[in-house]
């Protein structure tokens, strides 16, 4: 319990250069029946975990969205004066509603820590076990790219880590700041949830591939865009046009990248007979390649088994798209968001080893 004396110590000015900052956002997956037990993986200072409850996310970041809202009430609401045994009322609160609604649903969560390169603010109101800080506008960390970056390759990585498409809900983020005495400072806001039900089991091996998938996507650049249009299309799910559009720009972005690698291949077949019609080929073919034309190349390198049919239905929804852009009215509802987001995710997954061979 926190004592009357202890919070009514709120006028402490201290100012910390080094700071971190500390991230959570947590899924309920719609697609998945949660796993006996949680699965873990920990990769440098991210951790993503897959299970059934929010018992392993530190309470200090269902405080931080709580003491904001707290503090505004004390002002509006009568009788009511804000007080840090008030902030762990409603922290308790809030736990207890998302646990209530993770009943039966799969949890994905990701835990991140940054460092942040700026002073803590200014002035503080201190209560003695925590920093409340007021400002204009939430900080927003020099480094919050890679943040991005991390929840991105997070989501991505668990899509390509299951056999069967899933769906992907956002029910709570988080962040809060710790200064160099690992000291707590709160300056964050709220926002709303959802809910998902889970329809299939997860695989024995998801642990390994989420790591694995989590890794590659993480370390590199290169598939980047892919990766972060593959996981705006699963959070689009209420919005088919947004999804397919995402998906689809994910696919021919992915397309393109992996294309540069083996448009080389032909004119190399042919040098060892001609160099001189090998570099005739390839200058001729320079920037004439369409978008079909590099699928089907990149299909019959890295799925010749199905390359025929992937291609039909490359073309198909190509069609589709292209009756978007011309401005033809078309059923959002009709759209073929899943079967776009499962080509990207079956060519990102077999383009991802090649960037694991580049190591």
């Amino acid at each position: 319990m926190h004592s009357g004396a202890t919070a009514n110590r709120i006028h402490q000015f201290i100012t910390r250069q080094h700071m971190r900052r500390a991230h959570c956002k947590i899924y309920f997956i719609d697609g998945a029946i949660p796993p006996v037990s949680p699965l873990s993986i920990h990769v440098d200072r991210t951790n993503i975990t897959v299970s059934s409850n929010i018992e392993h996310v530190p309470r200090q970041h269902f405080r931080s969205k709580v003491i904001c809202n707290s503090l505004l009430r004390s002002y509006f609401v009568s009788g009511e004066k804000w007080s840090a045994d008030i902030v762990e009322r409603d922290t308790s609160e809030m736990i207890q509603e998302i646990e209530n609604d993770t009943n039966g649903r799969c949890v994905l969560t990701i835990l991140y820590t940054e460092q942040v390169n700026r002073p803590a603010p200014s002035s503080m109101a201190n209560t003695g076990e925590y920093a409340i800080a007021v400002e204009n506008a939430p900080i927003r960390s020099d480094n919050s790219r890679p943040y991005d970056r991390i929840t991105q390759s997070a989501l991505t990585a668990f899509s390509l880590s299951l056999k069967n498409p899933f769906k992907a809900c956002e029910v709570f983020k988080s962040s809060y700041y710790i200064d160099e005495s690992d000291a707590e400072i709160y300056i964050c806001r709220f926002t709303a949830s959802a809910s998902a039900m889970g329809i299939s089991p997860l695989s024995e091996d998801l642990a390994v591939n989420l790591e694995q998938w989590y890794k590659l996507l993480s370390a590199s650049t290169e598939t980047d865009s892919p990766s972060r249009l593959l996981s705006l299309s699963l959070l689009q799910e209420q919005e088919p046009l947004s999804s397919f559009l995402s998906a689809w720009t994910g696919l021919e972005i992915l397309v393109n990248k992996t294309f540069t690698y083996f448009e080389g291949l032909v004119p190399q077949a042919i040098e060892p007979h001609s160099k001189a019609i090998a570099l005739r080929v390839k200058e001729i073919m320079k920037d004439k390649y369409k978008l079909s034309d590099k699928f089907s190349l990149v299909s019959e390198q890295l799925s010749p088994n199905d390359a025929e049919s992937d291609q039909r239905d490359f073309q198909t929804i190509k069609k589709i798209r292209d009756s978007l852009i011309h401005g033809f009215s078309t059923d959002c509802a009709a759209l073929p968001v899943e079967e776009t987001r499962n080509l990207l995710r079956k060519y990102l997954l077999r383009h991802l080893p090649r960037l694991g061979d580049k190591k």
